[in-house]
């Protein structure tokens, strides 16, 4: 199902019709891409961009939902409800080309989760972001969400070991 978050703004579900063309708004975002996201590196072809997407779209993750972000009738990133846990707490997860940062792109689809998540038991939404990753908190923190807890060194990313930051906002 689509869903019209404004009038520069949609979703549709994320396929292997998006192949060719997230692979070239990977490569032309790739330095910008890779300093906070660990998959970048491995989209090297069409071949490895195809299965970034049927990892994402067949993750049996529950209530997972994977979508291609359109912005202005361009394909512009991905936004997703990773998974929906016993909980009811959905991380989100989400990328944007270089050319479609600092249009609040992500707070906007952010503020339409509840059409999002209504046939799910969601009540939280859960930003899990990068410690470096300032952009990505910045989005959760103007979406809302508070800070929850920290996951100390994380992992390597950029060069750099890195803490997970936890933030959750209640619908």
């Amino acid at each position: 199902m689509n869903f019209d978050i404004d009038v520069d703004i949609s979703l549709e579900p994320l396929s292997l019709d998006h192949c060719e063309q997230m692979y070239s708004l990977i490569n032309e975002s790739r330095h910008h891409l890779a300093s906070y996201l660990y998959w970048v590196d491995d989209v090297r072809d069409l071949i490895s961009c195809s299965q970034y997407i049927n990892q994402r779209i067949d993750s049996r993750q529950p209530f997972s939902q994977w979508y291609a972000i359109n912005f202005k009738g361009h394909l512009s990133g991905v936004f997703a409800i990773k998974l929906v846990n016993d909980e009811g707490i959905a991380e989100v997860g989400y990328w944007l080309s270089r050319h479609a940062t600092g249009f609040g792109i992500i707070n906007k689809i952010i503020a339409q989760a509840p059409s999002l998540l209504q046939h799910t038991p969601a009540h939280t939404i859960e930003f899990c972001c990068l410690d470096q990753n300032h952009a990505s908190i910045s989005v959760a923190l103007k979406s809302g969400a508070v800070f929850s807890h920290q996951l100390d060194n994380y992992m390597m990313q950029n060069g750099q070991q890195q803490s997970l930051r936890v933030y959750r906002k209640i619908l």
